[in-house]
C-alpha cells in the first residue's frame, strides 16, 4: 500500500465471512493486510524437524506469498535451514522481527547473507514473521512485509496493534489453506483418502474395508500408499499427520 489512497476498513470477521462465502482465501487475506499498512505475506507450512532430518525434507511443504517476482526469483525455494526465521520460529519463537539482533546474529553462512542482502536490497526491511499452528508433524507460519514503518521499534508497535487480528486472520487463512490445498500437493488417490478417512473417524480395518468393499489386503495398499506420501512410518502417524493437514 504505497500510493497514499485509503482502503475502506476490513474486519476479521469480514475476512471470514468472504473466505466462509467462497473467495480465495490467498488474495482475500492480502485485501485483509493492506487494509493494516501491510505490504504483502508468505504463508507456508513446513514438517517439523524431525521429520525434516528423518526424511529428508528440505522445502516448505507448500506455500504461498504476495512478496512479488523478484523476491520469487531470489528467494523462493530456498532450504528451510537457509531460512533464518523459519528457524527460529521452529526453535520456539512466537514471532521474529526482521530488523533484529537475533536475525542478524543468526546468520552462519554465505547463502543466508545472500538472502538477507538481497531482501534489503528490494526494500523488505521492516516486517515479521510468525508461528500460526505448531504440533508433533508440522508448523505453519506467516512472514508480514510492512512498508509503513520505518524503525523497528515502530514495527514492534505495529505488531503490539494489530498482532491479535493479523493472527486471528491467519489461523483462518491457515485452516482454509490446508483443506483446499494439502492433497493436491500430496496426490493421494480418492481410495487412499476414504480409506485414511475411515481410520481417522475410529473405524477397524475389517470394518473399513467393509463400508468400501475391499478386502483387507486392498485396504492395506492403500494405507502403505498413504504413509508412503505422507512420509509417516507408522499407522498412527499417518492418521496424525492427515489431521493436522486437514487431509480430512
Amino acid at each position: 500500500m504505497t500510493d497514499g489512497s485509503v482502503i475502506k476498513p476490513y474486519s476479521v470477521s469480514d475476512f471470514a465471512m468472504d473466505v466462509s462465502d467462497g473467495a480465495d482465501p490467498f488474495e482475500t487475506f492480502q485485501t485483509f493486510i493492506e487494509c493494516l499498512g501491510a505490504r504483502g505475506y508468505f504463508y507456508g507450512f513446513v514438517g517439523m524437524k524431525s521429520d525434516l532430518d528423518e526424511f529428508d525434507y528440505s522445502q516448505v511443504l507448500f506455500s504461498h506469498h504476495t512478496y512479488g517476482a523478484k523476491w520469487n526469483a531470489i528467494c523462493s525455494g530456498q532450504p528451510i535451514d537457509q531460512d533464518i526465521t523459519i528457524q527460529l520460529l521452529l526453535g520456539g519463537r512466537s514471532v521474529v522481527f526482521w530488523e533484529s539482533d537475533e536475525v542478524r546474529d543468526a546468520i552462519h553462512t554465505e547463502e543466508q547473507k545472500r538472502i538477507y542482502d538481497a531482501e534489503i536490497e528490494l526494500g523488505m526491511l521492516h516486517g515479521c514473521s510468525v508461528m500460526i499452528e505448531k504440533s508433533d508433524f508440522g508448523a505453519s507460519g506467516l512472514g508480514l512485509w510492512v512498508d509503513t514503518v520505518s524503525t523497528e521499534a515502530e514495527m514492534v508497535q505495529y505488531w503490539n496493534r494489530h498482532g491479535d487480528q493479523i493472527r486471528q486472520a491467519a489461523q483462518i487463512l491457515d485452516a482454509r489453506a490446508r483443506r483446499d490445498r494439502a492433497n493436491s500437493l500430496i496426490c493421494l488417490t480418492p481410495r487412499e483418502l476414504e480409506s485414511i478417512t475411515w481410520l481417522v473417524k475410529g473405524l477397524r480395518p475389517q470394518e473399513a474395508c467393509f463400508r468400501m468393499s475391499i478386502s483387507e489386503k486392498t485396504f492395506e495398499k492403500h494405507i502403505a500408499s498413504v504413509k508412503r506420501k505422507l512420509k509417516a512410518r507408522t499407522r498412527d502417524s499417518a492418521i496424525a499427520k492427515a489431521v493436522m493437514l486437514r487431509l480430512v
